[in-house]
């Protein structure tokens, strides 16, 4: 072992320390403060251990893993729109305030234990990007409308809303954001009571689910408040979008969660150049306005003023910004959002294409700050563009990378050097060599907090599709037949998407399917994990349960869902959600059509509607 790595590792073994220390002096705290709560404030749930300082609170399902169960459970839900559809699912934070609670605190502030109190009640926000699309005119203020999309476009906002643990279900609506203010609002649910035996499951509570199509313009879910309902008792909401393009300029598979909004996004590879289009949308869902700076990094550091831009988001509205006149020719960058003044929701659309042929189109995933540890799940490899991670260390020291690639068999061999150095402020992308065709699981460990991610084209592997021949004539009537269909064996179509790093899977972490094509789970860590399946009329399975060994990937192939899904007696499959964790796991979704588009995602927290915030003195 080189004196770098024993270097590093000792590092890391202190900050390890120093955490845990930090993580058993915030319990000591809490239990003290949950044996006498104040009169004023709600007593804390024993299930919900407060995260160690510097870490947001997360929700706490629990519950006895037991093995797949033929027969569904029914709890009685509440009317259930069906078909509900989308990705990704993102914990609602309270309000504006708890967006900014969420920002990382300066080092003095980590050696402070906070103590958790519950945040006021207000009105929760998830934004969903608008549907991709190339730009006709763009003004300086960020004024953008879009040309004529391909007729084969299909876009689909979700939401989900899982009720009160004792079965309120409060209000909410989807409300459109133009660059003028709001526009059409309709109503999600009114809300209401509903007969269900109290759980602090979310698979055991009523839900209400809705899909929209054609949902091209910006939009947010609003979830009015419930007052005097404890956080891990409390109502948890969700919204994702996808996209899909079957041909013209903009092609391919993207699915994105509707975020709450933010003061700090991160994206890395927004395509520029010829033939490409990326656009970032500033979404401000309130009722003030925001001052937003876009800065970009390339493989010097920073791009200086020629690659920035400054510009205010106007309550309740959106604004757009395109990386063409940040950039020069085909480059590649990192970008940094910060806003002031409120928050904004900020997604990613970028495509490539060939005069008319389109490329692949993805939503790109936002990351909110730097880290050390980075585990990007479900990343085919196998297509002519190899994979590559992508990698930017802002602040005033670079650092080392260390790289592990995880195949169906354990660690997989690479050509690509497994211990490198990066610069700090500048960009650094590497090709991930020597994998054969299959889908795999990164992980990257750097020595300075960055920002990391994997782009893939894909596996390459032959595709099956129906095909419908021409009509032929019957040769003793004359009379035109109906056409007959083949299957054909075919190259995939083009495509390419971004795994980013996932977070450690925790009970109430959850993802809903999207309405493409098929998706696959993939798992990755050391120990039990058990998850639900839920279909569009309230209905789940048992726990299905798995154990995950350590350095070897788990993959639930959408068959396998499926046929759980069937066994159980489900309508349908759209939503999975964690229910007990006794592992290091985190899981990521790979979603694949016919034609071969596809599109990485991964469970993320589906958080309450109320929530704890850490309050610290000193």
């Amino acid at each position: 072992m080189s004196k770098l790595s024993r270097r590093i590792r000792a590092q890391r073994r202190a900050r390890a320390k120093q955490l845990k220390q930090q993580q058993r002096q915030a319990r000591r705290q809490q239990k003290a403060h949950d044996q006498a709560p104040p009169e004023n404030l709600p007593q804390r749930p024993d299930s919900a251990a407060a995260p160690a300082a510097g870490t947001s609170a997360g929700y706490g399902d629990h519950a006895q893993p037991t093995e797949a169960s033929a027969a569904g459970r029914r709890p009685a839900p509440v009317r259930v729109a069906a078909g509900l559809t989308g990705v990704g699912l993102l914990a609602v934070l309270a309000g504006s305030a708890a967006s900014d609670a969420t920002s990382p605190p300066d080092d003095e502030a980590r050696q402070v234990p906070a103590t958790y109190v519950a945040a006021p009640s207000s009105v929760e926000r998830l934004v969903c990007p608008p549907t991709p699309g190339a730009p006709d005119e763009l003004s300086e203020t960020g004024v953008l409308d879009y040309d004529e999309r391909d007729e084969s476009v299909e876009s689909i906002r979700s939401g989900l809303l899982f009720g009160a643990s004792e079965g309120t279900i409060p209000a909410a609506d989807w409300i459109s954001l133009t660059h003028q203010g709001p526009g059409a609002e309709n109503s999600f649910t009114s809300g209401g009571e509903a007969e269900a035996e109290p759980s602090r499951l979310l698979a055991e509570r009523p839900r209400v689910a809705e899909r929209l199509e054609e949902a091209d313009l910006p939009a947010v879910l609003q979830v009015q408040p419930s007052p005097e309902t404890e956080p891990q008792l409390a109502p948890a909401a969700a919204a994702g979008f996808s996209y899909h393009a079957a041909q013209g300029g903009l092609t391919g598979l993207a699915t994105a969660p509707c975020a709450p909004p933010q003061r700090s996004a991160w994206f890395l590879g927004p395509a520029t150049g010829a033939g490409a289009t990326s656009l970032l949308t500033l979404s401000n869902p309130y009722d003030r306005d925001a001052r937003v700076e876009v800065t970009t990094y390339d493989f010097s550091g920073p791009t200086g003023s020629l690659g920035a831009v400054a510009l205010v988001v106007p309550a309740e509205s959106t604004r757009s910004v395109s990386m063409a006149a940040l950039t020069e020719g085909a480059s590649h960058i990192a970008v940094h959002m910060q806003a002031s003044g409120a928050p904004v929701a900020a997604h990613m659309a970028s495509s490539e294409a060939s005069g008319s042929a389109g490329l692949g189109t993805e939503l790109l995933p936002a990351q909110s700050s730097p880290d050390t540890e980075h585990h990007m799940l479900a990343v085919p490899a196998g297509a002519d563009q190899l994979p590559r991670l992508w990698i930017h260390t802002p602040g005033e020291e670079g650092g080392t990378v260390e790289l592990q690639v995880f195949g169906a068999e354990g660690q997989a061999p690479i050509e690509t050097p497994g211990v490198f150095t990066v610069e700090a402020g500048q960009l650094a992308v590497v090709d991930l060599e020597g994998l054969q065709p299959g889908t795999y699981d990164v992980v990257v460990r750097t020595e300075q907090p960055s920002v990391a991610a994997v782009r893939s084209a894909g596996d390459g592997e032959p595709v099956t599709v129906e095909t419908e021949m021409p009509a032929q004539t019957d040769p003793i009537t004359g009379e035109l037949l109906e056409p007959e269909t083949v299957e054909e064996e075919t190259e995939p179509a083009p495509d390419f998407s971004w795994s980013a790093p996932v977070t450690e899977a925790e009970p109430g972490h959850g993802a809903v399917l999207p309405p493409t094509g098929e998706t696959e789970l993939r798992l990755f860590g050391a120990g039990r994990i058990s998850y639900r399946l839920l279909d569009s009329e309230g209905a789940d399975t048992e726990d299905v349960t798995l154990t995950l060994q350590e350095g070897q990937p788990t993959q639930v192939s959408a068959e396998e869902l499926t046929e759980q899904a069937q066994d159980a007696g489900l309508e349908d499959l759209y939503a999975v959600v964690v229910t007990d964790v006794e592992a290091t796991a985190r899981v990521g979704t790979l979603t694949r059509t016919e034609e071969g588009h596809f599109s990485i995602g991964a469970l993320q927290p589906i958080s309450p509607t109320e929530q704890y915030v850490p309050l610290r003195f000193g």
